[in-house]
């Protein structure tokens, strides 16, 4: 089963399609200038590090009620107090 990705640097604009992979539990979404909605990754139970550095991600507020992500790597985002 599928435990990691990285999709970093690429033109990608909705990975959606991930939410079906139940234990995955690294996501590299790094320098996706194109994705704007991770709305999808709430629905990994087993999801403990997730990069997002120099991505168009807005908010992440999606993630707070997670028990299992330990790492979540946001910097040169776009994303406010608000989107946390």
């Amino acid at each position: 089963a599928l435990e990691e990705v990285n999709l970093g640097r690429s033109a990608i604009t909705n990975v959606s399609m991930l939410s079906k992979c139940k234990v995955l539990q690294k996501v590299e979404l790094r320098c996706c200038k194109n994705l704007t909605d991770t709305g999808w990754l709430a629905n990994l139970p087993k999801l403990r590090e997730v990069d997002l550095k120099y991505s168009s991600v807005i908010s992440v507020a999606h993630l707070a009620a997670s028990n299992s992500l330990k790492v979540l790597s946001l910097s040169n985002t776009s994303i406010t107090d608000e989107g946390i």
